[in-house]
């Protein structure tokens, strides 16, 4: 019960989810900051910037899977979505 769109967004998924893949195993290579020099360091953040960019990508495209093969928004990605915000919220306050 697929619908004729499905078949484009889950190649894209496959393609982001292999992206962020890749990124996370050179990130989880790359030495301690203060190891690093500042080009270096410049390039950690771009690659940080990058998977951000397509973790988000992935989840958007998962949601439209699922209102496309459910037929309905899934409440939990809200609740999930504003968890996740909050606690980044307060972890930050928390910090400073």
């Amino acid at each position: 019960m697929y619908s004729a769109n499905s078949d484009p967004l889950r190649a894209r998924l496959h393609d982001v989810e292999a992206e962020i893949r890749d990124l996370v195993v050179v990130m989880c290579h790359t030495p301690p900051a203060e190891d690093l020099d500042t080009g270096e360091l410049i390039r950690f953040e771009e690659d940080l910037s990058i998977m951000t960019s397509a973790a988000k990508e992935a989840v958007s495209l998962r949601r439209r899977l699922r209102v496309e093969n459910d037929g309905a928004f899934d409440a939990r990605d809200i609740e999930s979505t504003e968890t996740d915000d909050s606690e980044g919220a307060s972890g930050s306050e928390s910090a400073g």
